[in-house]
């Protein structure tokens, strides 16, 4: 049937690391190397997204525009001014990457167990069964873990963009899960996760060429070398060594690199990879949360985080509010800004109708059911003046949800 294989790491990205348009360079660990293996075959699986290829499709017509703004950020060694259409586009492709692999759908798959086995004993507890619900299908793992990564995505508006401009030795690697989620300042938490959208101190990194990037992080917990307010950072040699194995301890399976560069160094990633890689995917805590009339306990769930101290010579912890964090997360999870809850579509109101907006109502049409929490709390956001409360909300965010 047409359209059975589906990609879920886009072609046009994986160009971007080709000499050709048509290979790139494949390292299968422990020890496969392929160097110039099809694009086409690369990051795909017989019905990903399902039987219907309305979603995949979608995503084709809407990789034209993604493609354009990662070739402008090469190109012009700069990124779109934040809030602008461009912006909202990065972040927009970032998680919607980050939430389409395999790897994300076995997140999910595990993040489902894990909270049926969490409700088995809470029910056990006051003598009851609870109901069983049906198993779903990996590629509703995929669509649901869509829904999760589609809804969270404004919750890296207040992040700091930063573009690396590679002119060292070693070159950027990808992978077949190229956004890679971080926290250099709390990566070793025991509990609550450290990788969530809205985990104080996260990093995000994206490779988009062998010699650019894009890395967000959140500046309440880093401060960052810039010279006269460019957003243009020169990573060093041991800089880019530490991003490639974040890449690698990040990767499902597949790293992917340009054809000619040295497979010392991809072995180098993948072995430094293997020693700070999450032994499991999911960070579970549980706490008693007091009520009126009772208690309830309740489970938090988050992503785990490769225990990595990149040490980058660009980004520096600021120690005092990192020991104030842990301080706040040794007793329960703490988001960053925990005033600010938006949803995808109260965003789109705000700022007028996007590009994206095709790409909703497919969802809407097509997948209903993976729609439906885009549009839970819809038009309840907090409106300016409480956003204004919150130590760090920079102006610009403040200007667009009062918009």
């Amino acid at each position: 049937m047409k359209n059975a294989d589906q990609h879920f790491v886009p072609q046009f990205y994986l160009r971007r690391f080709s000499s050709d348009a048509a290979s790139v360079g494949t390292f299968i660990p422990p020890n496969r190397f392929i160097e110039r293996a099809s694009i086409k075959g690369q990051a795909q699986r017989r019905y990903m997204y399902g039987r219907g290829p309305e979603l995949e499709k979608l995503l084709g017509q809407l990789e034209g525009q993604w493609s354009a703004l990662l070739r402008f950020i090469d190109e012009q060694e700069t990124l779109p001014p934040v809030m602008s259409n461009g912006h909202r586009d990065l972040l927009f492709f970032i998680a919607l990457q980050r939430g389409r692999t395999t790897s994300a759908a076995t997140d999910h798959e595990e993040a489902l167990s894990l909270m049926e086995d969490f409700k088995q004993r809470a029910y056990a507890e006051i003598g009851k069964t609870p109901p069983r619900q049906p198993e779903p299908s990996h590629d509703q793992h995929v669509l649901r873990s869509l829904q999760i990564h589609l809804s969270a995505w404004p919750y890296l508006l207040d992040l700091q963009p930063l573009v690396l401009v590679n002119d060292s030795a070693e070159a950027f690697i990808a992978s077949d899960a190229p956004v890679s989620f971080h926290n250099d300042a709390l990566f070793d938490l025991k509990h609550g996760g450290a990788t969530a959208y809205s985990s104080p101190g996260l990093v995000v990194f994206l490779p988009i060429s062998p010699a650019r990037a894009v890395l967000l992080f959140d500046r309440n917990m880093y401060s960052a070398r810039l010279r006269a307010n460019q957003l243009v950072i020169h990573p060093s040699l041991s800089d880019v060594s530490s991003l490639n194995a974040l890449t690698a301890a990040n990767a499902t399976r597949v790293l992917y690199y340009s054809p000619g560069q040295p497979h010392e160094e991809i072995l180098a990633a993948y072995t430094l990879a293997k020693r700070v890689r999450a032994l499991q995917r999911n960070v579970t805590f549980e706490t008693i949360v007091k009520e009126r009339g009772g208690q309830r306990r309740v489970l938090a769930l988050s992503p785990s985080c490769a225990q990595l101290s990149m040490k980058l010579s660009f980004l520096r912890a600021l120690p005092k509010r990192v020991k104030k964090m842990w301080g706040i997360l040794a007793r329960r999870p703490f988001p960053r800004h925990p005033e600010l809850t938006c949803s995808l579509e109260a965003y789109e109101e705000a700022n007028g109708d996007k590009s994206d907006s095709k790409l909703i109502l497919a969802l809407r049409e097509n997948y209903p059911d993976l729609h439906s929490r885009l549009s839970e709390g819809g038009r309840a956001f907090l409106g300016p003046v409480a956003l204004s409360r919150i130590p760090g909300i920079r102006k610009d965010i403040l200007k667009a949800f009062a918009g």
